[in-house]
């Protein structure tokens, strides 16, 4: 048996993951391009927000 919950299948846009962030939404999406290169601090700042905003487990 499963005790956690189904993820709900949202999308969420690059605008509304930089209101999380002092950072704008082109930024992100340099940062996430093919040509991009996160820092890991970034990185792991943007997936700690996203667990607490309940988008990923």
């Amino acid at each position: 048996m499963n005790t956690m919950a189904a993820p709900d299948k949202r999308i969420i846009g690059f605008e509304e993951l930089s209101r999380g962030f002092d950072k704008s939404s082109k930024g992100l999406m340099r940062m996430f391009g093919p040509k991009g290169h996160p820092q890991a601090s970034k990185l792991f700042a943007v997936i700690h927000y996203l667990r607490e905003q309940r988008w990923i487990y």
